[in-house]
């Protein structure tokens, strides 16, 4: 039994007992009858998948405790199970000795033998200790765990039970489709996470200078026109619902005091823009028109003037937004955002274009509300102000990339209570490379097991072959394997010294962080 399940193979024991149940005569054992429940095709790549997207993967069976190690070897998840002595005393200590049972859980590969309360608990635990929990299941006995998880999913030819207690049932066989989920909801939370930091941008820059236009230089402004900004701002952020993105590398969470503060840096760029504009196109001020050989504006062209450069402004903001780099690197290898999709660029585009149009032309006579009139600004104005606004959305855009690099780095001058700072995040990614060293080598010592087995199979044969002899043909094929054996027995000594190596920086760097 123990040698099938070695092999992934589930053992049925059939006996017989002469005469009926009333007789009470022993039965006789027959025979073995070997199962095979194999993986899915797709389920080891799906993993593999998982994993590099920084989802952790663990196995929770019923299955004995051999069988759960052989599945788990084949799909590459790390052979440090657990079986169903950790639900009794010698559990009990083995927990104590980790500190808490989620820690435990943190630490192995999965668990074997277990019992549907198992599941809830383990679930349970992980969600104690701050994780998201997506669980997989098919059966009754996995109801409980699948309503209790984050994410329940029940796959293909689930039970009636476990697909009323998951959140989603896939219909197609395999597992692949998880990824297909994951991918789809790391593109919405980058469009979402870049319009509301464009919408809250927009806010701010709005908000702001008219503040400090109607307070510091006493302009007044068609109150009209904000309605008209503000009208076909709603139709381009409606836009970045379509826009193209690529799904992030690792797990994504909501910063809110990240987003805020990169908001509060591109609207205030955008104050000092559009305020100096204002002071150096007004005619009570520089009106630096002159200098360009266009005749001096009077106010209710600057009025054009200023509606032209915010609209600019606002509108170059969503290319700005959609990403944490330069808005013009688009290579995944630099963190880039794709090209915008066409959905998104053609309504900036016809905003723009209706911007230009009622800034160079609008009558004298077409007054539409309160505030000072606004007239037709003229042609090399737009020119002009579009080449202005141009600048600065890249001088925006690099105060923008320097204050995330400020967020992320945790700059003791600038960010430094709110902000991750650099040690945390190497200490982390160390970690998460101890986390797969870990898998690895559990995988490697089980094939070290094997290997050793077989070497010592072999060494028993040679002794024999001093007793009888042996054709050489056959010597040399053996002596050539035993070499093959002792190589790759090398090579897992090799990884577990990389691996002590490894245990001594995470350490180090701990050490590093108190003495601080």
């Amino acid at each position: 039994i123990i040698e099938n399940a070695q092999r992934g193979l589930r053992s049925l024991g059939v006996a017989v007992a002469e005469g009926d149940e009333a007789s009470g005569k022993p039965y006789k054992l027959l025979g073995m009858i070997s199962l095979l429940d194999p993986p899915r095709d797709d389920t080891a790549q799906t993993i593999v998948d998982a994993q590099e997207k920084g989802v952790e993967v663990k196995m929770i069976t019923g299955d004995q405790k051999a069988i759960a190690i052989e599945t788990a070897s084949r799909l590459n998840m790390g052979t440090n199970i657990l079986g169903g002595e950790v639900w009794k005393s010698e559990g009990d200590a083995l927990i104590r000795q980790k500190g808490s049972f989620s820690a435990l859980i943190e630490e192995v590969n999965g668990f074997a033998s277990v019992f549907p309360e198992h599941k809830f608990r383990i679930v349970e635990e992980l969600q104690k200790a701050g994780h998201l929990v997506g669980m997989t299941g098919d059966g009754v006995n996995d109801a409980p765990a699948l309503k209790r998880a984050n994410v329940g999913i029940a796959v293909a030819g689930a039970t009636d039970a476990a697909k009323s207690a998951a959140d989603i049932v896939l219909t197609a066989p395999g597992l692949s489709t998880i990824i297909t989920a994951i991918n789809r909801s790391r593109k919405i939370f980058s469009r979402l996470n870049g319009y509301v930091l464009y919408r809250m941008a927009s806010s701010v820059l709005i908000l702001g200078f008219f503040f400090l236009s109607i307070i510091a230089l006493k302009f007044d402004f068609p109150t009209w026109i904000l309605i008209l900004l503000s009208l076909v701002n709603d139709f381009t952020a409606m836009a970045t619902s379509k826009d193209a993105c690529r799904p992030a590398a690792m797990p994504l969470k909501w910063n809110m005091v990240h987003v805020t503060i990169i908001a509060v840096v591109i609207g205030c760029v955008g104050i000092i823009e559009n305020f100096l504009l204002l002071f150096l196109s007004h005619p009570d001020y520089v009106s630096w028109w002159p200098a360009w050989n266009i005749d001096k504006k009077s106010t209710c062209q600057v009025v054009a003037v200023m509606y032209l450069n915010l609209a600019w402004t606002i509108q170059l903001n969503i290319f700005s937004t959609r990403t944490k780099g330069f808005y013009f690197i688009t290579s995944e290898k630099w963190d880039g955002a794709p090209l915008p999709s066409l959905t998104l660029c053609m309504p900036v585009f016809f905003s723009l274009l209706v911007a230009i149009l009622i800034a160079a032309l609008w009558p004298a006579n077409a007054k539409l509300g309160g505030g000072t009139n606004m007239v037709g600004c003229g042609w090399p104005a737009v020119g002009v102000v579009s080449l202005w606004a141009i600048v600065w959305f890249h001088i925006r855009d690099a105060v923008k990339v320097l204050a995330y690099k400020l967020l992320e780095t945790g700059s003791d001058m600038f960010y430094a209570n709110i902000g991750a700072s650099s040690n945390e995040e190497r200490k982390a990614k160390i970690k998460q490379m101890l986390k797969k060293a870990k898998a690895r080598l559990g995988l490697k010592a089980y094939h070290k097991a094997g290997l050793q087995k077989q070497i010592a199979t072999h060494a028993m044969m040679e002794s024999r072959m001093d007793m009888a002899p042996v054709p050489p043909t056959q010597t040399e094929a053996t002596v050539s394997l035993m070499e093959q054996f002792k190589q790759s027995l090398r090579k897992i000594n090799a990884l577990e010294i990389n691996y002590e190596k490894l245990c001594e920086r995470v350490d180090k760097l701990e050490k590093d962080k108190k003495k601080k």
